[in-house]
């Protein structure tokens, strides 16, 4: 077994371990409202990894017959995955503009990437490249997508400084785990 595989097969083994820690605590996440946000993130999160895979991107494809389709599925669910988990920092702390503004950003992003999706004029859009071709998407379509992240990946700083704010052990271990 080379290097690769062995990556492969631990990537695949972490999304498993990922839906199955998901099913596990959905009934006590979704019970309690400052676990909820989080447990939601990381379902969005679980979805946008899932659709990494190469089976599941041959499958779907097969299912829908149009890779485009399931390269933006992957982005818009990735960028909803970011925006949420920025969410659920902003929402621990309780500042109500702060929560309808990055709703609105992250509603305008989600927005934004379909619309340049379906306008495809001279976009060429994202897409799954062939085996050894780069891809040719469009800049700003990755600037978009490219900064929901970083701004998301910010959020991990900040989440550990929230772990220490809480008495639940449960949702303390989860923001250090990050």
């Amino acid at each position: 077994m080379t290097v690769t595989e062995w990556a492969d097969d631990i990537g695949r083994w972490s999304i498993l371990l990922m839906w199955v820690a998901l099913i596990i605590r959905a009934r006590p996440a979704l019970r309690r409202h400052y676990q909820r946000g989080l447990w939601f993130a990381i379902l969005t999160a679980a979805s946008a990894t899932t659709l990494f895979q190469p089976e599941v991107i041959n499958w779907a494809v097969e299912v829908t017959g149009d890779a485009r389709a399931v390269t933006l599925s992957r982005n818009v669910i990735g960028v909803l995955a970011a925006g949420l988990t920025l969410l659920f920092v902003v929402d621990s702390a309780h500042p109500r503009r702060a929560r309808l503004f990055i709703a609105a950003v992250l509603s305008g992003t989600v927005v934004t990437l379909v619309g340049m999706d379906l306008a495809r004029g001279d976009y060429p859009g994202p897409g799954i490249p062939a085996i050894g071709d780069p891809a040719e998407p469009s800049a700003a379509y990755w600037l978009v997508v490219c900064g929901a992240h970083l701004v998301a990946d910010v959020v991990v700083i900040v989440c550990g400084r929230y772990s220490a704010r809480t008495d639940d052990r449960d949702l303390a271990w989860s923001l250090q785990c990050r």
